[in-house]
């Protein structure tokens, strides 16, 4: 390594700096992503694993291996990613699989849908569950004025565009990936005493910019302690490390190859849960892909979990496809 990273210490900083960070090169991002790697690995004393999914996790545990050959990876396996994903996990040397004791179907009916961004499924959940308690977070996320009468941020209200779906007949929620992702990890990491590296960067939504911003790369001291040494890394780094090294990864992803605009994959852009709606608006045809490489699950979406309505629905004519999403 040699040298100490200019960036230690990187918690409460403002998006000008994160900015910064994130325009570095591939050369500098990489020391920096090592650095974090050892806090975490130190300060718990090699007591840490790799939280495993699709290609940014496939370089994070390159990253982390290169280091540390024998931290353990471990992918939770929610029944709903791509086929290749699994297949690719289970080629992974000691790589350990998880299940969540629910599956997405019992998520969706106990608590509705996972739609176009985290914060806008919990704002439209806090709208459609109206009770005594959450009467001043109501009203928040639909004027913006918080409970002393003062205005909040924007971030913190429902954009008007989707306000038409507080009516729909469908019910949302941003639980699901708690449920599915989140809590077996958190059960797991109880139970063997080993804390993640999770390869989500800033870039990825809104949740995990600020989530960076607040806490950094290595947030010891969280209710489930986690770090994301690779958070200021943007999808073209991604692109870059594992095309220079020629790193295996799911086939769903297809080719890296150069265009116009720098790498980019023949395949899919991001994987994840099969079945979530997150992003859908920016990618409108993603569960139609799904109807080439498994039909079965394409039928089961469209009819037991009534997307042939709802996916019209998010991204019907009347909305600004390209407006984005918090």
């Amino acid at each position: 390594m040699g040298g100490s990273c200019p960036l230690r210490g990187c918690c409460m900083m403002s998006i000008a700096e994160l900015r910064d960070r994130q325009s570095m090169s591939l050369e500098f991002k990489i020391r920096y992503s090592t650095l974090k790697i050892q806090e975490w690995y130190e300060h718990f004393n090699g007591q840490v694993c790799v939280s495993k999914s699709g290609l940014d996790s496939v370089v994070l545990l390159d990253l982390v291996r290169s280091v540390y050959p024998d931290v353990p990876a471990v992918f939770v396996d929610t029944g709903q990613e791509n086929a290749t994903v699994v297949d690719h996990n289970k080629s992974v040397p000691n790589c350990i699989f998880i299940k969540p004791k629910k599956n997405f179907y019992d998520v969706v009916q106990t608590h509705g849908y996972p739609v176009i961004s985290k914060l806008v499924s919990r704002y439209l959940s806090d709208l459609q569950n109206p009770n005594d308690r959450n009467h001043v977070t109501r009203k928040l996320r639909l004027t913006g004025i918080r409970g002393d009468g003062t205005r909040g941020n924007s971030v913190m209200m429902l954009p008007q565009i989707y306000r038409y779906l507080i009516n729909s007949g469908y019910r949302f929620s941003d639980i699901c990936c708690k449920i599915l992702k989140k809590k077996p990890l958190m059960q797991f990491q109880k139970e063997f005493k080993l804390y993640p590296y999770i390869g989500t960067m800033a870039v990825d939504s809104q949740v995990r910019e600020l989530s960076y911003l607040k806490s950094g790369c290595n947030a010891f001291d969280a209710c489930s302690p986690c770090s994301t040494p690779i958070s200021i890394w943007t999808r073209q780094d991604i692109l870059e490390y594992a095309s220079a090294k020629s790193l295996p990864y799911p086939a769903c992803y297809g080719s890296i190859i150069s265009c116009p605009a720098g790498l980019k994959t023949t395949g899919e852009q991001s994987t994840g849960c099969e079945a979530c709606l997150f992003g859908i608006r920016q990618d409108p045809l993603r569960i139609e892909r799904i109807k080439t490489w498994s039909p079965a699950r394409y039928n089961f979406f469209m009819d037991s979990l009534n997307y042939r309505s709802l996916v019209p629905l998010l991204i019907s004519p009347q909305m600004d496809l390209f407006g984005g999403a918090l």
